[in-house]
């Protein structure tokens, strides 16, 4: 069973293990659902600096799933994981500051270079959303149609629908 790999790479220090076997723990996918030992094996992941453990805790202290709600926390690590380069927390990073939520407050043009970071490495979302921006001149942009048609196109090559 892949779950029993995964640990066995984890407890032999290779920390991108932990996220993955974090994943399967908070989804139940190959094991019993574990989202108390999820949490802990992304915390034991974050430690060694892996970017997607740390979304995975934004996600989790944001949300309150397998954890007490805890949004200051659940901040830190969107900026944390943000900074190492991972796309998915670059969005939700992007959109906390365009929007001012999960106790940050609101700075649209930092939180469209976020998106714009996110959509540079292909993440559909983010695209998306700066589509959305660019349609209706939020967060700092001027509003350019044309230019909102080519984000919205982006994201539609990879099946992304809203």
């Amino acid at each position: 069973d892949a779950t029993l790999y995964f640990e066995k790479a984890a407890t032999n220090a290779v920390p991108e293990a932990w996220t993955a076997l974090g994943w399967r723990l908070a989804s139940g996918i190959g094991c019993p659902k574990d989202t108390k030992r999820a949490v802990r094996c992304y915390e034991a992941a974050a430690a060694q600096g892996i970017a997607a453990a740390k979304y995975n805790l934004a996600v989790r202290y944001e949300s309150g799933n397998g954890v007490e709600q805890d949004l200051p926390k659940a901040l830190g690590y969107y900026k944390e994981a943000a900074s190492g380069g991972d796309m998915l927390a670059q969005c939700a990073l992007g959109l906390i500051l365009l929007h001012g939520e999960c106790g940050a407050k609101a700075e649209p043009e930092v939180g469209l270079e976020w998106l714009l970071k996110s959509s540079r490495q292909g993440y559909a979302e983010a695209q998306h959303k700066i589509g959305i921006a660019l349609q209706h001149g939020t967060g700092g942009m001027k509003a350019n149609p044309r230019k909102a048609v080519e984000y919205y196109r982006k994201a539609a090559s990879k099946e992304f629908a809203r």
